[in-house]
């Protein structure tokens, strides 16, 4: 935004999350990271919990950005105004059956059911906060 926009202020109104085969990789093959990725996988895995654990964080680490509290009624008071809460972040579902990389054998039978658990980590996450976080499911 800054670099479009510099002069836009304000926090965000959307956010959308993507994953990716790395996310992936850092879950089933820890081993296989490198440089900064292996640190912030040592620093996670610190703190402990599970990916959708992670995904809250990312929620908290959010929230002053958009000027929100994740997990509010459906309006929240600001500056004396007060605005519903609506969908804010999107998590979308990733595609594990269209990608080229995931349909040989034999990644085929590890990578497309540990993506249906990461997008059911997603999903789980937009479940406990219906207002503003959605979950879309990926195309088929």
């Amino acid at each position: 935004r800054k670099r479009f926009d510099p002069v836009a202020t304000g926090p965000y109104d959307i956010v959308v999350v993507m994953t990716a085969a790395n996310d992936l990789k850092a879950a089933v093959f820890p081993f296989l990271l490198q440089g900064e990725d292996s640190k912030f996988r040592q620093q996670a895995r610190e703190r402990g919990g599970s990916y959708r654990i992670e995904l809250e964080r990312l929620l908290e680490t959010l929230s002053p950005l958009m000027n929100t509290k994740f997990g509010c009624p459906q309006t929240i008071q600001r500056n004396n105004t007060t605005r519903p809460c609506q969908p804010l972040v999107v998590f979308p579902g990733m595609p594990a059956h269209a990608l080229p990389c995931f349909r040989k054998y034999p990644l085929q039978f590890l990578s497309i059911p540990v993506v249906g658990l990461m997008d059911n980590h997603k999903r789980a996450v937009s479940r406990a906060y219906p207002q503003q976080v959605i979950y879309l499911d990926p195309p088929p």
